[in-house]
């Protein structure tokens, strides 16, 4: 499903679940393109743009790992999905 929906050949429009997620988490910290601070966990942006269907893949700035990827997972479960830490671990969490 990754590579059907992310590989950057068939994108299509984020599911409403995912506007949802990628919303709640632009709640928590801005996105990368409009954060003047300097806060954002996200380093690249816009963070709508790495959602494609019922996936989104982003990455997470080293020095916020720890915070944003525990909210990030917290949240995704809150809202009845599911968040994987990536290729590093391939934790399922929470």
């Amino acid at each position: 499903m990754y590579d059907r929906c992310l590989d950057g050949e068939h994108e299509e429009p984020a599911s409403e679940r995912i506007e949802a997620y990628v919303s709640a988490l632009l709640e928590r910290w801005r996105d990368v393109t409009e954060d003047e601070e300097k806060t954002s966990p996200w380093p690249v942006g816009p963070l709508m743009d790495s959602a494609s269907g019922p996936l989104i893949s982003f990455e997470v700035s080293w020095n916020m790992a720890e915070e944003a990827s525990t909210c990030a997972a917290a949240l995704a479960d809150t809202m009845g999905s599911r968040a994987a830490d990536g290729p590093l671990t391939s934790r399922v969490a929470p």
